[in-house]
């Protein structure tokens, strides 16, 4: 894939915070060859605690009680849970967390996607994540804290002049 110029950005703000979420206007076209480069969907979802969803990132993973840096991007599975003492989601967000699942550090601003039907569809973005091992280091808990796509496709919609629509 050739590299694109920015002819414009936009970026959510939530009650003047910054959050890992930015849309880019290209300067031309993406050309997708659905071999190393596709569409995937936008959903409006909502979240339904222990579901399952998929996670894909660049940050240090772990394998047993070893974290490690990957050489390529990471797809893994995370659980949709309520907060916690580790994750306190606001409105426009969701917590994920399990032994073994999960984002960690590097992994902010990927993408948090549902399989329904054998397609993807994205339905959050990862905004944190956290391990933690137990004290005798024979696991690894995954905290993480994700943006919800759904809350956001009134503004998506508007900053695309309707050319990106959540389904």
């Amino acid at each position: 894939m050739k590299s694109q110029n920015v002819r414009n950005y936009y970026v959510r703000r939530e009650h003047h915070i910054p959050v890992d979420f930015i849309l880019l206007k290209l300067d031309q076209s993406i050309e997708f060859d659905y071999k190393t480069t596709a569409p995937i969907p936008l959903k409006r979802w909502n979240t339904t605690f222990n579901e399952k969803l998929q996670v894909a990132g660049f940050g240090k993973h772990v394998v047993g009680t070893d974290i490690r840096k990957p050489r390529s991007y990471v797809i893994g599975t995370l659980t949709v849970k309520p907060n916690s003492g580790f994750c306190n989601a606001t409105r426009n967000e969701f917590c994920a967390y399990g032994k073994a699942e999960g984002s960690f550090k590097g992994d902010s601003g990927g993408p948090v996607f549902k399989v329904i039907k054998g397609k993807p569809y994205q339905v959050g973005m990862t905004i944190y994540g956290e391990v933690y091992t137990d004290k005798t280091d024979t696991w690894a808990y995954a905290f993480g804290r994700y943006l919800n796509i759904g809350t956001n496709c009134h503004h998506i919609k508007r900053w695309t002049n309707q050319t990106v629509k959540c389904v």
